[in-house]
């Protein structure tokens, strides 16, 4: 599913800090993609504001591989968190997701998904195995209820993946 993200060898050019920002984004979109594709919750009756929080998500687990990594470079996390999204939300365009990403990091949805992430991805560091704050952000967006038969949609795949 997310070959083109994991193709992560030195004779590709890039630099081993994207290098590193793919390989924490593979684990991220997989498991966010795991969890979320299992949930089976459709877009479409989700807040507008879910994404968001989506991508906070995705940032706060990010920062928390990225420090068990001990990786240094600051913009690691932040690659990561984008390279994740676009395989998350494969129709999202990277220079819409880098609009989207700069207007963000002050908004309540985004911290409150980052806090989310922190936690499971402390889990994950520790333990090896992913936390339950990203299936309590699917159940809150419902009410905490299931979502209902409508709601319902078939995964995607990551397919836009670009540097």
């Amino acid at each position: 599913m997310f070959e083109r993200l994991m193709q992560v060898n030195a004779a590709s050019g890039e630099s081993q800090e994207v290098l590193t920002a793919r390989k924490v984004a593979a684990i991220v979109a997989t498991l966010t993609d795991d969890t979320t594709g299992f949930s089976k919750f459709d877009h479409r009756t989700l807040p507008a504001s879910f994404p968001i929080k989506l991508i906070g998500y995705m940032h706060g687990f990010s920062l928390m591989i990225c420090a068990a990594w001990r990786v240094e470079e600051s913009g690691v996390s932040s690659a990561a968190m984008r390279f994740a999204a676009s395989c998350v939300f494969p129709l999202i365009e990277a220079h819409d997701m880098d609009r989207i990403v700069a207007h963000i990091d002050s908004a309540t949805e985004f911290s409150v998904g980052r806090e989310a992430g922190l936690a499971d991805g402390e889990s994950y560091v520790t333990t090896g195995r992913r936390g339950t704050a990203l299936i309590d952000l699917l159940m809150d967006q419902h009410g905490g209820e299931a979502a209902p038969a409508s709601a319902l949609s078939p995964r995607e795949s990551c397919t836009n993946v670009s540097a």
